[in-house]
């Protein structure tokens, strides 16, 4: 199985402004534009972006089984497997995971007393994103991978149960 995504491909996209409430920091991100669907933006604190398609990855059906598991049930959990996306992932160059839950943060300071939105009218842009990898996760045993998935779920405040 070929899970090796580090392929980049040209991602419509809509600028958002940035601005730190805390710091006064004003900095810029993107929010995915067009046909989005079956397709996660990760982000960071420091604004990488990579995308997690769900209909190509196989990963994906792997932690949403995980995730029906550990929660004892398939309904209402759409927020938990969006965040425990980031759990089966490689982490960004700079060493921050990958967060699918559209959280966004000043990444100057890390601050997310942040407030953001788009231009009005929105500047769309095309912009080449790299698609999230799986290297860690691959290698790690199935019990490993479930405890990340634990250690994320009861981080965001989804119950798991070990």
């Amino acid at each position: 199985m070929n899970t090796d995504m580090r392929s980049s491909n040209l991602t419509k996209t809509i600028q958002f402004n940035i601005h730190c409430v805390d710091n006064g920091h004003n900095a810029t991100t993107y929010v995915l534009a067009g046909d989005t669907y079956g397709k996660q933006l990760g982000t960071t604190p420091s604004s990488e972006l990579a995308i997690f398609d769900a209909w190509n990855d196989p990963i994906y059906d792997e932690v949403v089984a995980m995730v029906h598991d550990l929660l004892d049930r398939t309904r209402g959990v759409s927020d938990c497997v969006l965040l425990a996306l980031g759990a089966a992932c490689d982490l960004a160059p700079p060493g921050y995971a990958y967060d699918f839950t559209g959280r966004i943060w000043c990444p100057v300071c890390g601050s997310s007393n942040i407030e953001y939105g788009p231009d009005d009218p929105p500047q769309l842009s095309v912009r080449s994103i790299p698609h999230v990898t799986h290297d860690a996760w691959l290698a790690a045993t199935k019990d490993e991978q479930r405890q990340r998935i634990v250690h994320i779920l009861e981080s965001g405040k989804c119950s798991a149960r070990p």
